[in-house]
C-alpha cells in the first residue's frame, strides 16, 4: 500500500450518526479533523454527545457515516487491527478482575500478540516505559481494585500508551486528578503529540481547554456548533451560548463567570 498523500494524514470523520438501540439518533451528522502533532477539545454541555463521538470512533458504539485514519476506513479493519491505530481513555471503567496495576496495563499490549502468548521482553519493557510515563509505576504491584479514582484514570492512561497507537482519544481525563497530575497529564499529552500522535479529549474546564489544546470543537445536542483554533473556540459569543457563562482573564489567569442569574 502507497503511504497516504498530504491531504490524506490525519483521522477524518465524516457525516458520523450514532443512534441509540431502539431509540433516537443521539449524534447527527458530526464531521471533525484531526492531524498529527495535535492536541483536540471535544467541548460542550452534559448530553452534548461528546462521549457517544468518542466511542464511536474507537468502534465501541455502531454508527454511520465515515472515519479514516490517513486515508484507510477503519470500520474495514479487524478489531485487533483497529487496535493498533486508535486507543481508549474511558473516564471510568468496570473492570473487576483480581488484577495487578501492571496486569491492567499489559492488556495495552494484547493486540500486538497472538492470543495467549506469554509477554515477551519487548512488551515488558512497553509496558514498563508506560507505567513510568503515566506516573503509576509506584503502583504496579497494587490490585487494581484497591486505588484511588484518580490511581485509576492513571492506570487506564498506561494502558492505552501500551497500545503504542498513533490515535489516543480520552473521556474527560482529569476529571479525579488533582492540579498536579492534571499538569503531568498535559504534559504527557503534548510529547505524545510533538512525537506525532493525534490526540483528542472531551474535557469541561474551558480554562484547561484553552491553556492545553490547540484546536477545539464545540458539540451540542449531537451536533458541531464551532471548530477551530481553541482560541476562537473558548471565545465569548460560542462560550456563552453553549455553557452560559463568560471565560475573563485575568493577570494571566483564566476564570469563568456565569452568566443569566447567579447569585443575588
Amino acid at each position: 500500500m502507497s503511504p497516504p498523500s498530504i491531504g490524506q494524514r490525519g483521522l477524518a470523520v465524516t457525516g458520523l450518526r450514532v443512534r441509540h438501540r431502539h431509540g433516537p439518533e443521539v449524534v447527527h451528522g458530526v464531521d471533525l479533523q484531526a492531524h498529527p502533532g495535535e492536541v483536540m477539545g471535544l467541548v460542550g454541555p452534559n448530553g452534548a454527545g461528546k462521549t457517544t463521538v468518542l466511542k464511536a470512533m474507537v468502534g465501541l458504539l455502531p454508527s454511520a457515516g465515515t472515519i479514516t485514519l490517513d486515508g484507510q476506513d477503519l470500520s474495514q479493519l479487524s478489531a485487533r487491527e483497529r487496535a493498533h491505530r486508535v486507543a481508549y481513555v474511558p473516564q471510568r471503567t468496570a473492570l473487576t478482575a483480581p488484577l495487578s496495576v501492571r496486569s491492567v496495563v499489559d492488556l495495552g499490549r494484547f493486540a500486538h500478540r497472538s492470543s495467549w502468548s506469554r509477554p515477551s521482553a519487548h512488551d515488558r519493557a512497553v509496558v514498563s516505559q508506560a507505567l513510568e510515563d503515566a506516573n503509576v509505576a509506584d503502583l504496579a504491584e497494587r490490585p487494581f481494585s484497591t486505588l484511588s479514582g484518580g490511581e485509576r484514570q492513571r492506570v487506564l492512561l498506561a494502558r492505552a500508551l501500551a497500545t503504542q497507537a498513533p490515535v489516543l482519544l480520552l473521556d474527560e481525563p482529569t476529571s479525579a486528578l488533582d492540579v498536579r497530575q492534571v499538569l503531568l497529564l498535559h504534559t504527557i499529552l503534548r510529547t505524545l503529540a510533538q512525537r506525532g500522535s493525534i490526540i483528542i479529549a472531551v474535557l469541561h474546564d474551558l480554562a484547561e481547554v484553552r491553556e492545553h489544546t490547540d484546536r477545539a470543537v464545540l458539540l451540542q445536542d449531537g451536533q458541531v456548533q464551532y471548530t477551530g483554533p481553541t482560541p476562537e473556540v473558548v471565545a465569548l459569543e460560542p462560550v456563552r451560548a453553549a455553557y452560559g457563562v463568560d471565560l475573563i482573564e485575568r493577570a494571566g489567569l483564566a476564570y469563568r463567570l456565569p452568566t443569566g442569574g447567579g447569585v443575588a
